[in-house]
């Protein structure tokens, strides 16, 4: 499923800021003879996700890049992505109208860097875009959708981890979801690369669980985490008005000295979607995490 970056740099689709796409196997193969797992395997996997940051470093500064999205289909792919993981999260009316009460959101058509920085409200800061200093115009629309989104946040009961909301996603603080998927099957091994995969859990509450699998990619010489896959093997409607035609989402990982963790270094995910029959949506997007900092 997962190619190192450094192996097919080459084949990959770079940037300017040297940012590269790491290249997948298809997933239909990896999964098209699965096996029980067995007690060893079981055991590389629960130590590998140990070695991942947890809540401990929710509150921890990094910078995202972010590519142009060349493929979306509609206007505002940042308010669509994050209803998407509310309603597979939060199912009911609730997350329906996540997709509707934000329309301050600014398109994904340049590259962007950001920082997440917890001391500030709200906890993201617009460096660049197209690594330059942005417009004035650039700056408020991102500081409105910024400012949208943490009203919505307040206005809706959420967790709290140490006096932070347990909102979102962390690269650096992914270990207790990650923990919640246990894998059950053997897809594959291929000499130091061993693929392992969570099946649907139908009787889960979460969408998320009930309806995607998850596929691990593990080094079993370091013992460590490579990569992962969430994906819905068939269309589903985690709720009523909006039907997933395709959703799915990768990453890889890498050790932080700051941390002395594995944290999230790339993140790509994909939705098709139909909001109440009318409106179709498509987003393909990519994240970049670098320059992790933490106060302890």
């Amino acid at each position: 499923m997962y190619a190192d970056q450094d192996q097919d740099a080459s084949d990959s689709e770079s940037t300017s800021m040297t940012l590269t796409k790491p290249q997948w196997q298809d997933h239909d193969e990896i999964w098209e003879n699965p096996q029980p797992i067995e007690a060893d395997q079981l055991a590389l996997w629960r130590n590998a996700v140990s070695q991942i940051g947890d809540y401990r470093h929710i509150e921890c500064r990094y910078k995202r890049y972010t590519a142009p999205c060349e493929d979306c289909e509609s206007p505002y792919p940042r308010v669509y992505i994050e209803a998407a993981e509310n309603s597979l999260t939060s199912p009911g009316i609730r997350a329906l109208g996540s997709w509707f009460d934000t329309p301050v959101m600014h398109d994904i058509k340049f590259w962007s860097e950001e920082k997440f920085d917890s001391t500030i409200h709200p906890p993201w800061q617009l460096l660049t875009m197209n690594e330059s200093e942005p417009t004035e115009r650039q700056f408020k629309s991102y500081s409105d959708e910024k400012h949208a989104t943490v009203r919505r946040l307040d206005s809706k009961p959420i967790g709290m981890v140490d006096g932070v909301a347990a909102i979102g996603f962390h690269p650096a603080a992914t270990r207790d979801s990650f923990m919640d998927r246990e894998p059950t099957k053997l897809l594959r091994q291929e000499d130091r690369t061993l693929y392992l995969g969570t099946e649907r859990d139908r009787k889960a509450r979460l969408p998320l669980y009930r309806r995607t699998q998850v596929t691990w990619v593990l080094d079993t010489e370091q013992g460590t985490l490579l990569a992962y896959e969430v994906r819905a093997p068939r269309s589903f409607a985690p709720h009523f008005g909006l039907r997933m035609k395709e959703y799915w989402e990768r990453g890889t990982f890498k050790h932080d000295p700051e941390l002395d963790a594995r944290v999230i270094d790339h993140r790509e995910y994909f939705l098709r979607s139909r909001l109440t029959l009318v409106f179709p949506i498509m987003n393909h997007v990519y994240h970049w995490y670098s320059d992790f900092e933490c106060d302890s």
